[in-house]
């Protein structure tokens, strides 16, 4: 069903063909469990578009794409324009106030699909350059915002049923290394020439911060919970639309430098492996590692735990780490005994 969930989305982003007979013999049993994987992964509506390009509609996917389908695309698209609209709203309240806003991952992303309306959206993610506060302020004097201090990466500004992430830095930054990693993804911002959302004065990332950001975001999701396919979408298209605009040389020794090349490596490989996709960079990370790799992102259910007590969150980490050791063992330097005895430490000076 994995196979068949990733050639449905192949043809439906990149217009990839396959042999679509087995496709033919599904119950409709087997079509809602495939609906279900793609629900789970955040590619519900790629899913359906997919399904609309084959060459003929199979007979036990015909009721699922009256009762799911429709329904699916709708709620897709209905909460892409519903986040545009606020974030064009947003930008101009903090335009008007000589406040930049930038656009990270979702809206920003969704642009490098075929259907931007049917790539799943989450929060939108704001970047103020430093203006994080103000922006703040301004949603709530305004737009009658909530603002939650969510943590010392983010704010959340909660305006009727939409949550956007106010981000004071880039990534946790519990550490020397992600501290310098942090001031150097705003350094590249700094340096950079920025591209607008179209028909808006909304500022979008420049090629390099996009690869670096993502995969720092990717990383941190797998190694935490998991990383769902959305993400790996996401970042197949992007190298698919921008790759010319890096310069690989530069990156790797970045990726180097902090710690996520081994794992940036196993995700472009992957990508390059069960997407097709021609990269210029091309690592040759271990071939069990990639399929492990694979497993891990098409079962695992991605769920996301925030406890309100600071032990319960503790506890979580905790247990997350320990059932998912191979990731620390595969990609942390030093493995999980390593990054056990740093959490461990780190813990220590907190309570300090």
């Amino acid at each position: 069903m994995n196979w068949y969930l990733i050639d449905i989305i192949k043809l439906s982003i990149w217009n990839n063909p396959f042999d679509e007979e087995p496709l033919y013999h599904l119950t409709e049993n087997e079509w809602y469990e495939l609906f279900l994987l793609a629900c789970r992964l955040g590619i519900a509506a790629i899913f359906f578009d997919g399904v609309d390009k084959l060459k003929e509609k199979p007979s036990g996917c015909k009721k699922l794409m009256v009762e799911e389908g429709l329904q699916t695309i709708v709620g897709s698209e209905t909460m892409w324009l519903g986040q545009l609209q606020l974030a064009v709203k947003l930008s101009e309240l903090y335009r008007e106030h000589n406040v930049r806003m930038m656009l990270l991952k979702g809206l920003g992303l969704s642009l490098l699909y075929p259907n931007p309306k049917h790539r799943e959206s989450g929060d939108i993610d704001i970047y103020l350059f430093g203006d994080y506060e103000k922006g703040n302020q301004l949603a709530q004097s305004y737009l009658k915002a909530k603002v939650d201090k969510f943590s010392k990466k983010e704010d959340h500004i909660i305006i009727g049923d939409y949550s956007i992430d106010n981000h004071i830095c880039f990534l946790w930054t519990s550490n020397k290394r992600k501290k310098e990693f942090d001031a150097y993804l705003k350094g590249v911002l700094r340096n950079a020439e920025l591209q607008h959302f179209p028909d808006t004065n909304i500022l979008l990332p420049p090629a390099e911060f996009n690869l670096l950001f993502l995969l720092s975001h990717s990383y941190s999701h797998f190694m935490r919970e998991g990383m769902p396919l959305r993400q790996v979408t996401d970042l197949a298209c992007f190298l698919k639309r921008c790759e010319q605009e890096i310069d690989w040389m530069r990156c790797v020794e970045i990726l180097h430098r902090f710690k996520l090349k081994k794992f940036a490596d196993a995700v472009i490989a992957f990508i390059a492996a069960y997407f097709g996709i021609v990269i210029a960079y091309k690592p040759k990370p271990d071939v069990c590692l990639i399929e492990r790799m694979k497993n891990d992102i098409l079962d695992n259910n991605h769920a996301v735990i925030y406890h309100q007590s600071r032990i319960g969150s503790k506890i979580y980490v905790a247990k997350t780490a320990w059932k998912n050791r191979w990731r620390y063992n595969a990609f942390y330097e030093g493995g999980f005994r390593r990054f056990a005895l740093e959490a461990f430490l780190q813990s220590l000076m907190l309570k300090r």
